[in-house]
């Protein structure tokens, strides 16, 4: 479902076990050669642990943001590995010229003197762990900053065209429809009461429920079926209106106002007061998919302007931002009949 998805997603992902579990490992590597040198620890040691430290803070800060996350591979990496490569080797040189004896065998005993390249590979790996480390830090850093921003971008996005589409259907419709029925309450009209109630309906919807990111499937079929209602109340007995619903909508969550749009359009370019029109609205609803459709006769030529207008983007600009590759969208005209299709894989 929508709603459980869009949760998860925006769960925050918790840094600070992540970095503390890798210091953990950092801190331990001077420790693991201790260990399995099996001499006592002594200043050498521990200053090439710093000089690691000091290359794991130079490629976090200045090496990943600078040339890896810029796009620079190539120079990263003709950068940071010859300087692993140089700082093992000044390691080992210096320990082994400067650094104190240790191991030494009895005397007279026949042995055997490890290779530089033997007593190359520990700095080796220290300064390696330490460049992964940082390497793969920053990188994980900048992924989860960059996927909070997207987020909230989309989010604030998402915001504002619900607002735009608020504004655009407020005072176009509700005007219309208090003229309507201040037209009906002059005529001591039956259909009065309903009326009123159908426009309650839409304005407690339009105050309560379109300030959340997701509602019910069921409440946002009440508010298209009260404004069809209301809208119905201004056309002829020429104009005919089928609202159908297929399916039951059960526990599915949808954005708010998603579909008004297109129902909107039809009423809008599909009735004239002087010809016989007909407007079909129809969901078919599955617990994996929400079909949707609307036909209404076309009584004069649409123009590009009238098929994507602002409110017809802003509208497909939020399904693909909720449902993103999971929705097929399609607009066509039939013999004298403008078609919309809207499917939603849940």
């Amino acid at each position: 479902m929508l709603k459980k998805l869009y949760f998860s997603v925006t769960h925050k992902t918790p840094n600070f076990p992540l970095h503390l579990m890798l210091w953990v490992i950092l801190l331990s590597v001077p420790f693991l050669d201790l260990v399995t040198r099996r001499d006592d620890f002594d200043l050498w040691l521990l200053l090439r642990f710093f000089i690691a430290l000091a290359l794991f803070c130079f490629n976090y800060l200045v090496l990943v943001p600078k040339l890896l996350i810029e796009r620079k591979v190539a120079l990263y990496m003709v950068t940071i590995i010859p300087l692993v490569l140089g700082l093992s080797y000044l390691s080992t040189y210096w320990t082994d010229f400067h650094g104190p004896m240790r191991n030494l065998p009895p005397d007279g005993d026949r042995h055997f003197f490890p290779s530089f390249v033997m007593r190359y590979l520990p700095a080796f790996v220290t300064f390696t762990i330490h460049a992964l480390a940082s390497t793969m830090s920053r990188l994980y850093i900048e992924w989860n900053s960059a996927s909070k921003m997207q987020m909230r971008t989309q989010s604030e996005k998402r915001a504002a065209e619900l607002l735009f589409l608020k504004a655009q259907l407020n005072p176009h419709f509700f005007f219309n429809s208090l003229n309507t029925i201040f037209s009906l309450s002059i005529k001591q009209s039956k259909q009065t009461p309903e009326a009123i109630m159908n426009l309650s309906n839409l304005m407690r919807y339009m105050l309560y429920e379109t300030d959340k990111d997701v509602v019910r499937l069921e409440d946002d079929l009440q508010y298209l079926s009260d404004y069809i209602e209301l809208s119905k109340l201004r056309l002829t007995a020429n104009n005919k209106v089928n609202y159908e619903i297929n399916g039951e909508p059960g526990s599915i969550f949808v954005p708010p106002l998603l579909f008004i749009c297109f129902i909107e359009n039809a009423f809008k370019h599909g009735t004239a007061p002087a010809k016989d029109t007909e407007i079909n609205i129809s969901f078919d609803i599955s617990p994996q998919q929400i079909g949707f459709r609307v036909e209404n006769t076309i009584h004069k030529e649409r123009t590009a302007a009238t098929r994507s207008g602002v409110g017809l983007e802003n509208t497909l600009s939020r399904v693909n931002l909720y449902f993103p590759n999971r929705n097929f969208f399609s607009a066509f005209q039939l013999d004298g009949r403008y078609i919309v299709n809207l499917i939603i894989t849940l």
